[in-house]
């Protein structure tokens, strides 16, 4: 009888240990791992819809640095050429503050008219390891789309618009120009920041949606929980314990 209880016993305890290994293999089964082929064939598809935003944000990059530079050019000559302050001054302002917005195109990071030149550099590389770099390369991309409509970057659009108005209204008196100023400087800048490129960081939200098990388990940051690693076989032995028997639970 009392071996009959002790083994009862440690039977109603078995589901308790083998519960993680079902999860385990549950996310294992989410978390697959690509095949060589799978993997080369997902890569060159999200090249495919990453590369298809580029002609836009191209013509994006293009347009407003056509428009800096002919801000640059435009207000330049008339500020070279007319002596009168109320007309000089305002055109001098007005050119400097397209020369930072030429400067500010060159600099930013969403750049996602250069991401297929960036995406045909890893061409060399097949399966898993391509599908890895057009990831980080994509996700590269969306994240620079993102920053260019950070706080930071209207922050500095105010900051010259403002210093616009502060140089034409206590430097020259010269408020109504200044206001005028303000108002065509705040609004380009604002304009820019909107219109600016997100196909990549769509193309991203879009990928991690469609396979949301697989990126979350390949991203570095996740928890360091190796759900694609094999599991351990499981095994199940009844060895003698005193007076009864104890059933011993591996995996």
């Amino acid at each position: 009888m009392l071996r009959v209880t002790t083994l009862a016993l440690l039977l109603s305890l078995c589901p308790a240990r083998v519960a993680p290994t079902a999860l385990a293999q549950d996310a294992t089964r989410r978390c697959v791992t690509l095949s060589e082929g799978e993997a080369h064939a997902r890569a060159l598809r999200l090249q495919a819809e990453a590369e298809a935003g580029a002609p836009s944000a191209r013509f994006w990059w293009w347009s407003w640095l056509g428009i800096f530079s002919a801000g640059v050019i435009l207000q330049g000559s008339i500020a070279l050429a007319v002596d009168a302050r109320e007309i000089r001054w305002p055109m001098t302002v007005g050119a400097v503050g397209a020369t930072l917005g030429t400067a500010s195109m060159f600099i930013t990071k969403a750049r996602t008219d250069q991401l297929p030149a960036r995406l045909r550099a890893h061409e060399r590389l097949i399966g898993n390891a391509r599908l890895r770099a057009v990831e980080a390369e994509v996700e590269r991309a969306g994240d620079g789309e993102s920053n260019a409509r950070n706080l930071f970057n209207h922050a500095l659009g105010w900051g010259v618009a403002t210093g616009g108005l502060l140089t034409l209204w206590l430097g020259f008196d010269l408020l109504p120009r200044a206001l005028i100023n303000l108002g065509v400087s705040f609004s380009v800048g604002l304009t820019k920041i909107l219109t600016g490129p997100t196909s990549a960081r769509e193309t991203w939200a879009a990928y991690r949606a469609r396979y949301a098990d697989e990126t979350r388990c390949a991203d570095p940051d996740a928890d360091e929980i190796s759900a694609r690693a094999p599991l351990p076989e499981t095994r199940v032995t009844l060895v003698p314990a005193g007076l009864g028997a104890a059933l011993h639970v591996s995996f």
